[in-house]
């Protein structure tokens, strides 16, 4: 009898262990962190920002409003992105916590960067990857019949840009036509009226 409560209590134990293992093992497969995520990125909100990051480390960061492309190298280590280097000037690394959901990078600043635009890059923007975008005049913000258009260029999607985007930033003069443009779309030239000469 004392053989049988020993065996039924061994029983019970293992089949215990074997159910808190299983649990650990699903636990630590559904939480196994997202890689850092590598290739071409576009800004949610401001779509004049682009980045692009290479496996081994480099990378390059632009802003079609200022012009040029900076280069930098950089290194993640857990939820910590750090830059290290760049071609821009000062030399001052900086890091931030990163968070990548399968669609969208979102970085927050641990410390402080002394570079301010690195900051605006990476900590006021959601980044969002994009294959082979296309830098094309687009809308900064929702324009209604009538406005002016002003010169603003954006990344977009090949398939978004069409083949009559406009792409120079002498391209476009005139008002929104007779439909309302939403901001981020790119324009091209049957949404315009030219301004009379």
């Amino acid at each position: 009898m004392r053989t049988l409560r020993l065996s039924l209590v061994g029983t019970v134990i293992l089949a215990l262990l074997a159910g808190l293992s299983g649990a650990v093992v699903a636990q630590s497969e559904e939480s196994e962190p997202m890689a850092f995520p590598t290739g071409t990125l576009v800004a949610v909100e401001n779509n004049y920002l682009l980045l692009e990051f290479h496996e081994d480390g480099t990378g390059f960061g632009q802003d079609v409003n200022i012009g040029g492309t900076v280069s930098f190298t950089y290194a993640t280590n857990g939820d910590l992105y750090t830059e290290m280097t760049n071609n821009a000037g000062r030399q001052v690394p900086a890091t931030y916590y990163w968070d990548f959901d399968g669609e969208h990078l979102t970085m927050e600043l641990w410390g402080e960067d002394l570079i301010e635009h690195r900051n605006f890059m990476y900590a006021d923007n959601t980044w969002m990857p994009v294959e082979d975008p296309v830098l094309v005049v687009v809308a900064d913000r929702d324009l209604e019949v009538g406005e002016p258009v002003w010169v603003n260029r954006g990344f977009v999607l090949a398939a978004e840009a069409g083949p009559d985007a406009y792409t120079s930033l002498i391209d476009v003069v005139g008002y929104v036509a007779a439909v309302p443009i939403s901001k981020g779309q790119p324009i091209t030239p049957d949404l315009l009226e030219p301004v009379a000469e």
